[in-house]
């Protein structure tokens, strides 16, 4: 079930707009080995396995070169990508064809040291083991094997919001230097199997490794789809202790934006709720 050797047709590693210091300059087509210095845990999903897979190979990469000494606009704006063509490779390990593609490669990198994360623990959390799938979440949820790290599965629109913001984020946590009660981000990334496109983000589990939770709660932070129906709102409005309907809760009703409603409020003016 587990493999250390990766996919022989690795082709290419690219990268989009790199600053000075970025480690993947390369944009030459030419094929070449790839030596994975951690066994990577070959998951039986085809996307999570690529997931595990391309953040080996992406680790290793950046392992390859030093940080640079001051990240850059263009940082901000890169990302390194790589594709697999593969007919003759084992389709129990990984698909035949995929691409993989992480964004920012050199400010999450950045971000994890400030975090007090090493990459190279970053790597073992993701890829020792399977990652656990948590249940009753809105998108895919994944748990490292650790309970160290979470994977969320999110929207392409969510990695835009994540571009636009990133810079702001990375100034923050310079400035708080890595202490703050907001999200980890640890890594971002898309996989692409059966030409379908999934997106990924790393972040550190708020919740202690080390201790059990007996309780948690589900905190709302978001505004999409929190507005309660007019119906829902009517019943609130004429159920806050009152017995009766009256001609004022009508008056309530229509400055509160429901006139739509009102035929359906009037007849219960003529009987008790």
């Amino acid at each position: 079930m587990a493999s250390s050797s990766a996919p022989p047709a690795t082709v290419p590693a690219t990268t989009a707009a790199p600053g000075p210091g970025f480690g993947f300059a390369s944009k030459t087509k030419k094929k070449h080995f790839v030596q994975q210095k951690v066994k990577v845990f070959r998951a039986a999903d085809p996307l999570v396995g690529v997931f595990l897979w391309g953040v080996a190979h992406s680790i290793n990469e950046l392992s390859q070169v030093p940080p640079p000494v001051m990240l850059l606009p263009d940082d901000f704006k890169a990302s390194s990508k790589i594709k697999v063509n593969n007919h003759l490779f084992h389709r129990e390990n990984l698909p035949s064809h995929f691409k993989f593609k992480e964004y920012c490669p050199q400010v999450f990198r950045n971000l994890r040291d400030r975090f007090g994360i090493d990459d190279q623990d970053y790597l073992v959390s993701l890829t020792r083991s399977p990652p656990s799938e948590s249940e009753g979440s809105d998108g895919r949820f994944l748990i490292s094997y650790d309970r160290t790290l979470v994977i969320k599965e999110v929207s392409s629109e969510d990695i835009a919001d994540m571009h636009s913001n990133l810079s702001n984020y990375h100034q923050y946590i310079v400035k708080c230097h890595g202490s703050t009660l907001l999200p980890q981000f640890l890594g971002m990334y898309r996989v692409s199997v059966d030409n379908e496109d999934s997106y990924m983000l790393v972040m550190r589990n708020m919740f202690s490794h080390r201790l059990p939770v007996h309780r948690k709660y589900d905190l709302k932070g978001s505004l999409v789809s929190r507005e309660a129906s007019d119906k829902e709102k009517v019943i609130l409005i004429l159920g806050q202790g009152m017995g009766k309907a009256d001609e004022r809760d009508l008056l309530r009703i229509k400055r509160q934006g429901l006139p739509a409603i009102y035929s359906y409020v009037k007849p219960l003016t003529r009987r008790e709720l």
